[in-house]
């Protein structure tokens, strides 16, 4: 008489591994859909413990299902770059590291939040990235300024100091273009007024905004 056993095995192995498979299959759309929940700019502030405090700005774009992440601060009347190292999302949560240099020494800062609502707060923590020292720690809160990736884009939920710096070279561009393209009619209402005896161009032209 020939075993079953054999068969039985190897069917309950290839019904463990397909719900291993469909399990995988369940996690990443839910992780796509906590970045995409997170998506947006958050404004607000940071407090040290050591009295120190400043405007903090997050920014996190979705590129491609991922968060794409770029982080500013400012400390008294600088504004510090940061380069982000290290981002990781676990539902609302996020984790954060990134390096900046203030004062001639490079340092690394972790912060660590939670999304409630349009609010994002939490803790973090700084270190001297040569040899490790703790160098400061304290709190940061920030509110979404800007509308999340899957909402149509609206200018006047942005920051107006980053809309005038995101749309500056847009209006350099079309006021030159549009200079450019007048320019040509200028010449030849300045060349009737003068054939017509006028000193200045017609009502027309001084009508025209550029």
């Amino acid at each position: 008489m020939v075993s079953k056993k054999p068969q039985a095995t190897s069917y309950r192995k290839a019904m463990r591994i397909q719900a291993i498979l469909i399990s995988l299959l369940a996690i990443v759309p839910a992780a796509h859909t906590a970045e995409k929940d997170l998506a947006g700019v958050y404004s607000g502030t940071w407090s040290g413990v050591s009295g120190t405090a400043g405007d903090f700005r997050i920014t996190l774009t979705l590129v491609d299902g991922k968060l794409t992440p770029d982080v500013m601060f400012t400390m008294g009347s600088t504004e510090v770059r940061t380069k982000v190292t290290h981002i990781a999302v676990d539902g609302l949560k996020l984790e954060m590291k990134y390096e900046f240099e203030l004062g001639g020494n490079r340092l690394e800062s972790t912060i660590r939040g939670t999304l409630s609502g349009e609010t994002m707060e939490g803790k973090y923590t700084t270190k001297s990235v040569a040899d490790g020292s703790p160098a400061d720690e304290g709190e940061w809160k920030a509110k979404r300024q800007a509308p999340r990736n899957d909402a149509k884009f609206v200018p006047d939920q942005w920051p107006k100091p980053d809309l005038d710096r995101y749309l500056a070279p847009f209006r350099t561009d079309s006021i030159r273009s549009q200079e450019s393209a007048l320019s040509p009619q200028r010449s030849a209402v300045s060349s009737k007024a003068m054939i017509a005896g006028r000193s200045e161009p017609s009502p027309s032209m001084r009508d025209w905004r550029f």
